[in-house]
């Protein structure tokens, strides 16, 4: 039942919060995600503290705040609503980790489903009795189709699944860190399709929450190691074309050098282009609200 009760109170305010907040800040605000599964992990044993992941946790929190500081739409109430589902969500996350890996516990992920389903059903179904069913009507429904929320509600399950699976095989932690490229996504496509305004305060203090959770999720080790294959790379890359100049076979190579630099060039400039569209162009009025599932 507590596991039910999370759920809903995630669902709930993920949702509202859109009514308050644009996509691109909300996608910021979810990267303290993994800081909150970390805190409620250690809270409930389930994690030991670590002073290096507490620093790299300040350089998160330090980078969400600066992308707040520079939201143009900032809504208390719909920061707040974040903040709750945040909260909710870290500490289902860990419940759902300690129910599949605890001790004598072991649970299948479709058996936890099983289980804790139906109580986030009953719970949505009486949040909804206040909130959704005095506006409803049944145009509503015929305009959007029933195999639409059939679509909608099957991928849910699967996700459910996933996702359950993935805590019982890894952590908490991992799934959360695993959606820091679906918040990226989600920014970009905010910028370029609703045309969502972003400041360079908040590209800042977004770049520097997602630089401290790449770091943390690939640690020290990794990050020297990532830093030496590139320097190798290119220097390589640099003797092979001193090398390979002119001769024969060597225009193939080359290209194929070129093509991996020149889109990574291309990335970069898109980025710095949207960036730059998204600061000094001119909105689309309404651009930045989704309706409430």
């Amino acid at each position: 039942m507590p596991i039910g009760i999370l759920y809903t109170g995630s669902l709930v305010c993920s949702n509202l919060v859109y009514m308050y907040l644009s996509v691109a800040f909300i996608q910021m605000l979810k990267s303290a995600s993994p800081v909150a599964v970390l805190f409620t992990s250690w809270a409930w044993g389930v994690a030991d503290p670590d002073m290096a992941k507490l620093i790299n946790i300040v350089v998160i929190v330090i980078g969400v705040g600066i992308a707040s500081f520079g939201e143009v739409r900032f809504s208390f109430i719909g920061f707040f609503y974040q903040v709750g589902g945040i909260v909710f969500e870290s500490m289902r996350i860990v419940m759902i980790q300690v129910m599949l890996a605890g001790e004598g516990l072991r649970m299948d992920p479709l058996v936890g489903l099983y289980y804790y389903a139906p109580v986030c059903a009953v719970f949505n179904t009486l949040v909804a009795l206040f909130t959704e069913v005095p506006t409803f009507e049944y145009e509503d429904l015929q305009r959007t189709g029933f195999f639409m929320l059939f679509l909608n509600a099957a991928v849910a399950f699967i996700l459910n699944i996933a996702s359950v699976s993935l805590i019982g095989k890894t952590s908490g932690l991992v799934l959360t860190l695993t959606g820091i490229l679906k918040s990226i996504l989600l920014v970009i496509i905010s910028v370029v399709i609703w045309r969502t305004p972003i400041t360079l305060v908040q590209s800042l203090g977004y770049t520097i929450a997602v630089l401290g959770l790449a770091y943390y999720s690939l640690g020290y080790d990794q990050v020297v190691a990532l830093y030496d294959i590139v320097t190798a790379w290119l220097a390589s890359s640099y003797n092979q074309y001193s090398q390979l100049q002119g001769s024969p076979g060597s225009q193939g190579y080359l290209t194929k050098r070129y093509i991996m630099v020149g889109s990574l060039g291309i990335i970069t400039i898109v980025m710095l282009a949207m960036v730059t569209l998204s600061t000094y162009g001119t909105p689309v009025t309404g651009d930045a609200q989704v309706p409430s599932s």
